[in-house]
Formats: C-alpha cells, sequence, structure tokens
C-alpha cells in the first residue's frame, strides 16, 4: 500500500507542476490589459493586496498607496 501511495504522491505532483508550466504560458501570452486589487492569501501573512490580471489571474504588482487606500475604502 505504501509504494502504491506513494507512487500517486508521485504522479500527482508531476500533474501539478505541469499544470503550473501550462498556467505561467498562458498568463505569459496574456496582454493584461485590464487589472484589479485582490487580497491575496500569502504564507505568513493575514492578508497581501497586489495588482492582479484581471483575465488571467496573474499578480502583477503591489498596488500604490492610492490603490491600497481606495481598496479598503
Amino acid at each position: 500500500d505504501f509504494v502504491e501511495i506513494s507512487d500517486r504522491v508521485s504522479l500527482k505532483i508531476k500533474e501539478i507542476k505541469k499544470a503550473q508550466t501550462e498556467l505561467i504560458e498562458i498568463q505569459n501570452m496574456c496582454k493584461h490589459t485590464e487589472t484589479e486589487i485582490r487580497n491575496i492569501s500569502s504564507p505568513g501573512l493575514t492578508f497581501a493586496l497586489r495588482k492582479v490580471c484581471s483575465d488571467c489571474e496573474k499578480i502583477l504588482a503591489y498596488p500604490t498607496t492610492e490603490e491600497s487606500n481606495k481598496w479598503m475604502s
């Protein structure tokens, strides 16, 4: 059973890596014409505001202070 579980885990990790690579390729083709400020979960932080493409959801930048204040109000 351990070998079977290990094989299944390895397969899923490979599938995830492949999907992540495909996602990056798609996001790199996007023109990022529309952006929005989103509250993104980030390890070790309660929240992190980021400027995100509305189409492909790629994190593009940190919002300006003005954009952050507008988002919070």
